[in-house]
Protein backbone atom coordinates (compact mmCIF):
# COMPACT_ATOMS: atom_id res chain seq x y z
CA UNK A 1 0.00 0.00 0.00
CA UNK A 2 1.45 3.50 -1.21
CA UNK A 3 2.28 5.73 1.98
CA UNK A 4 3.98 9.13 2.78
CA UNK A 5 7.30 9.18 4.78
CA UNK A 6 7.39 12.47 7.42
CA UNK A 7 10.65 13.94 8.43
CA UNK A 8 9.77 16.13 11.31
CA UNK A 9 13.48 17.48 12.90
CA UNK A 10 15.69 20.26 13.84
CA UNK A 11 18.36 21.52 10.95
CA UNK A 12 19.95 17.79 11.43
CA UNK A 13 16.69 16.53 9.30
CA UNK A 14 19.21 17.94 6.51
CA UNK A 15 20.24 15.07 4.94
CA UNK A 16 16.62 13.76 4.04
CA UNK A 17 16.41 17.18 2.04
CA UNK A 18 18.10 15.26 -0.48
CA UNK A 19 14.68 13.28 -0.75
CA UNK A 20 12.83 15.10 -3.41
CA UNK A 21 9.28 13.08 -3.97
CA UNK A 22 5.71 13.79 -2.27
CA UNK A 23 6.13 10.30 -0.91
CA UNK A 24 9.35 12.16 1.82
CA UNK A 25 7.77 15.44 3.04
CA UNK A 26 10.48 17.45 5.22
CA UNK A 27 9.39 19.51 7.87
CA UNK A 28 12.54 21.29 9.47
CA UNK A 29 12.33 23.77 12.53
CA UNK A 30 15.35 25.32 12.27
CA UNK A 31 16.56 25.48 15.91
CA UNK A 32 14.00 23.65 17.74
CA UNK A 33 14.51 21.74 20.50
CA UNK A 34 13.21 18.32 22.06
CA UNK A 35 12.08 20.37 24.92
CA UNK A 36 10.30 22.68 23.24
CA UNK A 37 8.04 19.79 22.37
CA UNK A 38 6.77 19.12 25.67
CA UNK A 39 5.56 22.22 26.34
CA UNK A 40 1.33 22.14 25.36
CA UNK A 41 1.87 26.21 23.97
CA UNK A 42 4.80 25.31 21.83
CA UNK A 43 4.46 25.97 18.35
CA UNK A 44 6.11 23.41 16.71
CA UNK A 45 4.26 21.06 18.65
CA UNK A 46 0.83 22.81 17.45
CA UNK A 47 2.30 22.53 13.84
CA UNK A 48 3.58 18.50 14.55
CA UNK A 49 -0.26 17.50 16.13
CA UNK A 50 -1.77 19.38 12.69
CA UNK A 51 0.12 17.44 10.52
CA UNK A 52 -0.58 14.20 12.40
CA UNK A 53 -4.22 14.75 11.91
CA UNK A 54 -4.30 14.90 8.26
CA UNK A 55 -2.02 11.58 7.72
CA UNK A 56 -3.13 8.38 6.87
CA UNK A 57 -2.99 5.31 8.87
CA UNK A 58 -0.14 4.06 6.88
CA UNK A 59 2.03 6.90 7.00
CA UNK A 60 5.42 6.63 8.77
CA UNK A 61 6.59 9.64 10.93
CA UNK A 62 9.96 9.76 11.73
CA UNK A 63 11.19 12.42 14.51
CA UNK A 64 14.92 13.73 15.08
CA UNK A 65 15.33 16.46 17.75
CA UNK A 66 17.73 16.50 20.59
CA UNK A 67 20.64 17.80 18.72
CA UNK A 68 19.67 21.68 20.20
CA UNK A 69 19.14 20.32 23.69
CA UNK A 70 23.02 19.18 23.97
CA UNK A 71 24.77 21.38 21.67
CA UNK A 72 23.27 24.73 22.59
CA UNK A 73 20.45 24.59 25.57
CA UNK A 74 22.89 23.12 27.86
CA UNK A 75 25.76 25.51 27.58
CA UNK A 76 23.08 28.37 27.06
CA UNK A 77 21.38 27.29 30.66
CA UNK A 78 24.67 26.44 32.20
CA UNK A 79 25.66 30.61 31.15
CA UNK A 80 22.75 31.67 32.57
CA UNK A 81 22.70 29.83 36.11
CA UNK A 82 27.09 30.60 36.27
CA UNK A 83 26.99 26.73 37.47
CA UNK A 84 28.10 24.27 35.60
CA UNK A 85 24.91 21.27 35.07
CA UNK A 86 24.92 17.93 35.51
CA UNK A 87 24.25 16.72 32.25
CA UNK A 88 22.26 13.45 33.17
CA UNK A 89 19.91 15.51 35.13
CA UNK A 90 19.45 18.28 32.31
CA UNK A 91 18.56 15.35 29.60
CA UNK A 92 16.86 12.88 31.22
CA UNK A 93 13.20 15.01 32.03
CA UNK A 94 13.55 15.99 28.70
CA UNK A 95 13.95 12.93 26.87
CA UNK A 96 11.32 11.30 29.50
CA UNK A 97 8.21 14.01 27.86
CA UNK A 98 9.23 14.11 24.58
CA UNK A 99 9.34 10.84 24.06
CA UNK A 100 5.83 10.59 25.87
CA UNK A 101 4.49 13.24 23.40
CA UNK A 102 5.45 11.16 20.45
CA UNK A 103 3.55 8.05 21.58
CA UNK A 104 0.45 10.16 22.30
CA UNK A 105 0.25 10.75 18.52
CA UNK A 106 -2.29 9.46 17.00
CA UNK A 107 -0.46 6.26 14.70
CA UNK A 108 1.97 3.30 15.36
CA UNK A 109 4.55 3.98 12.42
CA UNK A 110 6.49 6.25 14.61
CA UNK A 111 10.38 6.25 14.99
CA UNK A 112 12.35 8.66 16.91
CA UNK A 113 15.79 8.86 15.36
CA UNK A 114 18.75 8.97 17.96
CA UNK A 115 20.94 12.28 18.07
CA UNK A 116 23.63 12.32 16.38
CA UNK A 117 27.48 12.21 17.40
CA UNK A 118 29.28 15.86 17.98
CA UNK A 119 31.93 16.02 15.15
CA UNK A 120 33.59 19.08 17.04
CA UNK A 121 37.09 17.67 18.75
CA UNK A 122 37.89 21.20 20.14
CA UNK A 123 37.57 24.87 20.72
CA UNK A 124 33.72 24.37 21.26
CA UNK A 125 33.33 27.51 22.69
CA UNK A 126 33.89 29.28 18.99
CA UNK A 127 31.03 26.85 17.80
CA UNK A 128 28.89 28.57 20.13
CA UNK A 129 30.37 31.82 19.34
CA UNK A 130 29.51 31.15 15.83
CA UNK A 131 25.70 30.11 16.43
CA UNK A 132 25.16 33.34 18.95
CA UNK A 133 24.40 31.08 22.11
CA UNK A 134 27.39 32.65 24.05
CA UNK A 135 28.77 36.31 23.39
CA UNK A 136 32.51 37.84 23.66
CA UNK A 137 31.11 38.75 27.15
CA UNK A 138 29.68 34.87 28.84
CA UNK A 139 31.30 34.29 31.83
CA UNK A 140 31.80 31.04 31.05
CA UNK A 141 33.03 31.35 27.71
CA UNK A 142 37.13 30.10 28.99
CA UNK A 143 35.57 26.85 30.78
CA UNK A 144 33.83 25.90 27.81
CA UNK A 145 37.08 24.54 26.15
CA UNK A 146 37.81 22.35 28.88
CA UNK A 147 34.98 20.71 28.29
CA UNK A 148 36.52 17.74 26.34
CA UNK A 149 35.43 15.91 23.37
CA UNK A 150 34.57 12.61 25.33
CA UNK A 151 32.71 14.57 27.50
CA UNK A 152 30.16 16.21 25.06
CA UNK A 153 29.92 12.81 22.83
CA UNK A 154 29.43 10.86 26.30
CA UNK A 155 25.95 13.77 26.52
CA UNK A 156 24.72 12.06 22.61
CA UNK A 157 25.28 8.46 24.02
CA UNK A 158 23.77 9.72 27.17
CA UNK A 159 20.66 10.94 25.31
CA UNK A 160 20.45 8.14 23.05
CA UNK A 161 20.23 5.72 25.98
CA UNK A 162 17.22 7.25 27.59
CA UNK A 163 15.71 7.44 24.23
CA UNK A 164 15.96 3.95 24.20
CA UNK A 165 14.86 3.51 27.61
CA UNK A 166 11.65 6.02 27.34
CA UNK A 167 10.75 4.28 23.37
CA UNK A 168 10.70 0.74 25.30
CA UNK A 169 8.91 2.32 28.17
CA UNK A 170 6.14 4.00 25.72
CA UNK A 171 5.99 1.52 22.86
CA UNK A 172 7.84 3.93 19.89
CA UNK A 173 10.11 2.52 17.67
CA UNK A 174 14.11 4.05 17.15
CA UNK A 175 15.99 4.22 14.68
CA UNK A 176 19.95 4.84 15.23
CA UNK A 177 22.27 5.95 12.62
CA UNK A 178 25.58 5.08 14.57
CA UNK A 179 26.47 1.84 13.88
CA UNK A 180 26.81 3.11 10.11
CA UNK A 181 28.68 6.17 10.63
CA UNK A 182 30.79 5.35 13.14
CA UNK A 183 34.46 4.53 12.79
CA UNK A 184 34.64 3.43 17.04
CA UNK A 185 33.00 4.38 20.02
CA UNK A 186 33.54 7.71 19.90
CA UNK A 187 34.79 9.03 16.73
CA UNK A 188 32.71 9.97 13.37
CA UNK A 189 33.84 8.00 10.22
CA UNK A 190 36.32 11.33 8.32
CA UNK A 191 33.91 10.88 5.54
CA UNK A 192 30.94 12.56 7.22
CA UNK A 193 32.61 15.44 8.45
CA UNK A 194 32.16 18.97 7.18
CA UNK A 195 36.20 20.06 6.78
CA UNK A 196 34.08 22.66 4.42
CA UNK A 197 32.33 24.47 6.88
CA UNK A 198 34.67 25.60 9.85
CA UNK A 199 32.87 24.71 12.83
CA UNK A 200 29.73 23.54 11.32
CA UNK A 201 27.88 21.28 13.77
CA UNK A 202 26.25 19.25 10.96
CA UNK A 203 27.66 16.11 9.01
CA UNK A 204 28.01 16.55 5.25
CA UNK A 205 24.33 15.19 4.30
CA UNK A 206 25.77 13.34 1.12
CA UNK A 207 27.73 10.86 2.05
CA UNK A 208 25.66 10.25 4.88
CA UNK A 209 22.32 9.63 2.44
CA UNK A 210 24.33 7.58 0.44
CA UNK A 211 25.10 5.03 3.57
CA UNK A 212 21.75 5.21 4.62
CA UNK A 213 21.00 3.27 0.99
CA UNK A 214 24.24 0.97 0.51
CA UNK A 215 22.95 -0.13 4.63
CA UNK A 216 19.67 -0.52 2.72
CA UNK A 217 17.79 1.95 5.76
CA UNK A 218 16.02 3.85 3.73
CA UNK A 219 14.58 0.77 1.73
CA UNK A 220 12.88 -0.85 4.38
CA UNK A 221 10.91 2.51 4.21
CA UNK A 222 10.05 2.68 0.81
CA UNK A 223 13.04 4.84 -0.24
CA UNK A 224 14.34 4.52 -3.64
CA UNK A 225 17.59 6.01 -4.75
CA UNK A 226 15.65 7.41 -7.68
CA UNK A 227 14.09 9.66 -4.77
CA UNK A 228 16.94 11.87 -4.74
CA UNK A 229 17.05 14.72 -6.14
CA UNK A 230 19.47 15.49 -8.38
CA UNK A 231 22.71 13.83 -8.61
CA UNK A 232 24.43 14.08 -5.42
CA UNK A 233 27.64 14.93 -6.49
CA UNK A 234 26.16 18.38 -7.85
CA UNK A 235 24.30 19.14 -4.77
CA UNK A 236 27.86 18.42 -2.98
CA UNK A 237 29.58 20.71 -5.44
CA UNK A 238 27.26 23.34 -4.83
CA UNK A 239 27.70 23.91 -1.56
CA UNK A 240 31.47 23.59 -1.73
CA UNK A 241 30.90 26.98 -3.82
CA UNK A 242 28.64 28.55 -1.49
CA UNK A 243 30.47 28.16 1.58
CA UNK A 244 33.65 29.02 -0.41
CA UNK A 245 31.88 32.38 -1.62
CA UNK A 246 30.57 32.89 1.51
CA UNK A 247 34.16 32.79 3.09
CA UNK A 248 35.71 34.94 0.41
CA UNK A 249 33.31 37.91 1.10
CA UNK A 250 33.95 37.49 4.92
CA UNK A 251 37.79 37.80 3.84
CA UNK A 252 36.82 40.75 1.61
CA UNK A 253 34.72 42.66 4.20
CA UNK A 254 37.74 41.83 7.05
CA UNK A 255 40.20 43.55 4.46
CA UNK A 256 38.62 46.29 3.84
CA UNK A 257 38.15 46.55 7.41
CA UNK A 258 41.49 47.34 8.09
Amino acid sequence: MVHTNYFFGDSFIGPFTLLANKKNQIIKYSGATAKGLTKIDNPNRQDILNFVSLIRKNDILFFNFGQVDINFSYFYKWNATGEELNYKKFIKPIVKEYVKFISQLKTKNIYIIYVYPTIIKDQFADVLLKYRILDNESKILRDINKISFVYRQKMAIYFNNCIEKYCKRYGVNTLSLWPHIMKDDYNVDEKYINTISKNSIHLLYEPLILTLFEKGILQKFGIKRSDLKMNIETTLNNYVKQVDKKYKLIAITSNNKN
